[in-house]
């Protein structure tokens, strides 16, 4: 049997990992989410329809033994590189959102540990 089930949901856990590690809105997370699934199976056909090739075209041996083997090994790197293709797509349409003051907010977090600091030291 072949595992290209498995493949998908691995597929889906690795592409929620990069959309939680992406610094983006949370629907431009879920569009990556969500598209996750046919680009899964879309690389997993893809798989498939080249294995069966192989076998029609060349022989049966080379694509049992060989090809199906490596081309699953192949489908994860592929469907990754989909991925992030996509999210390089959707970075050149979509205007990024401004990023927030967390700069100001730092600032302020330093000024209050030097005063908590300042009214220490003369204790």
């Amino acid at each position: 049997a072949c595992g290209g089930l498995r493949m998908l949901i691995a597929f889906v856990i690795v592409t929620a990992f990069i959309a939680y590690m992406i610094r983006r809105s949370r629907w431009y997370k879920a569009v990556v989410l969500v598209s996750s699934i046919p680009v899964a199976v879309a690389c997993n056909i893809l798989r498939i329809f080249l294995t069966a090739m192989i076998m029609l075209h060349v022989s049966v041996e080379i694509g049992e033994k060989f090809f199906h083997d490596f081309a699953g090994l192949v489908m994860m790197p592929a469907a990754v590189s989909l991925i992030l293709t996509e999210i390089g797509f959707l970075d050149r349409i979509v205007k990024p959102a401004r990023p927030q003051k967390r700069r100001q907010e730092a600032t302020v977090i330093a000024r209050s540990v030097r005063r908590a600091a300042a009214g220490s030291s003369g204790a």
